[in-house]
């Protein structure tokens, strides 16, 4: 189910069984319970994580620049479509030295690659706000969260 938990389910089978006389139906055989999310189980253990590791930071490279700070939903979703959890793409943005600000009291997590000039920070909803102005010199004393916990990151 892609609406339901991803965590563990249950082997099953289909058989074909005769209910009646010239009358067959499918029926579900179920097994043993299995451990692990959606995409470790599908995942062949033999195939090479570095070349999943690699799609990811070209993605995020695709969506991310040095020079301007992008919505981090925005900048996830990709990754979240390729099936990336929420933990690879903490893991992924950690090495790519993602940097991560809060955008305001209603503003979401917004990111951007390191090097160059500070970019400008998106500004609050609110022109005249002298709130806006204090909010954003607080923005530079933030510490970026250590894990992903929903701050700084992405949403899923």
């Amino acid at each position: 189910s892609n609406i339901g938990p991803d965590d563990g389910g249950f082997e099953y089978h289909l058989d074909q069984v005769e209910v009646a006389e010239g009358i067959e139906a499918s029926r579900v055989g179920w097994g043993k319970a299995v451990e692990g999310t959606a995409r470790e189980l599908l995942t062949d253990p033999d195939a090479d994580t570095d070349t999943d590791e690699a799609d990811g930071k070209d993605m995020l490279l695709g969506e991310l620049a040095s020079d301007s700070w992008t919505p981090a939903d925005v900048a996830c979703k990709p990754l979240r479509d390729a099936g990336f959890s929420k933990k690879q793409i903490w893991s992924l943005s950690k090495k790519m030295g993602v940097i991560r600000k809060k955008g305001g009291m209603a503003s979401g997590w917004y990111w951007r690659l390191p090097g160059g000039a500070e970019p400008e920070f998106p500004a609050e909803d609110s022109e005249d706000s002298s709130f806006k102005s204090r909010s954003l010199r607080n923005l530079r004393s933030l510490e970026e969260p250590s894990e992903p916990t929903g701050e700084g990151g992405c949403e899923l």
